[in-house]
């Protein structure tokens, strides 16, 4: 980290060149205000990780599950890059957009997640007063292969998802992070993708213990 000159090591928890800048950033806000060179240090070094960005489980299955709040299109390709960049056998990714605003975006994720995975599940993301199935259809308008797959019910296309996995693959879960409700129809309705994945998990648990003969 070079601030003003000011030269100094840190070594991150955090995953992604995108974390590396969120984390530039934060430091140099610390230090324009008056925050010292230690303390930037320890608090950057303690981060262990920030809720709803980037957040991972290990799966029973031998995969991983990351939860991100990334909605936009960059947002979307930072993370999916991160991902590409590692060391995982497929990546598929669950997402969708919101209702009742810009519709411009919807195509180009649409584009954007078909580069980056290997499968992709659309779903809902805060439809609102819209229809989820035009919504869908509108982020279909950027994609080419037939490599995706579509649920209205976000939980179910979360549980598709980590289905399909096998070991040293990933899910990347997009666009809510630690929201817990969806909106529709001017409802909030109860949805949490951190709970569902445990919940999840636990079944695969069960189901590998059954299998051992743990159980």
């Amino acid at each position: 980290v070079n601030l003003l000159d000011n030269v100094f090591e840190v070594e991150s928890n955090l995953l992604g060149n995108f974390n590396v800048c969120n984390s530039l950033a934060a430091a140099s806000a610390a230090a324009l205000l008056g925050v010292g060179e230690k303390e930037i240090k320890k608090g950057l070094e303690n981060l262990i990780s920030v809720p709803g960005r980037f957040n991972s489980f290990a799966l029973a299955n031998g995969a991983t599950a990351v939860v991100d709040f990334a909605h936009t299109p960059d947002g979307v390709e930072q993370i999916l890059k991160t991902l590409k960049s590692m060391n995982f056998n497929k990546i598929i990714t669950v997402f969708g957009c919101s209702g009742n605003k810009d519709k411009g975006k919807r195509p180009i994720m649409g584009k954007i997640a078909e580069k980056y995975s290997d499968f992709v599940v659309l779903t809902t993301d805060n439809p609102c007063y819209e229809n989820p199935n035009l919504i869908i259809s509108d982020i279909e308008k950027g994609m080419r292969k037939k490599t995706h797959i579509s649920f209205i019910d976000r939980k179910k296309a979360i549980e598709y998802a980590i289905g399909i996995l096998e070991k040293n693959d990933v899910v990347a879960i997009l666009g809510k992070g630690t929201e817990t409700f969806q909106d529709v129809n001017g409802f909030k309705v109860p949805h949490c993708d951190f709970d569902i994945v445990e919940e999840i998990n636990e079944n695969l648990q069960i189901q590998q213990a059954i299998k051992g003969g743990k159980i």
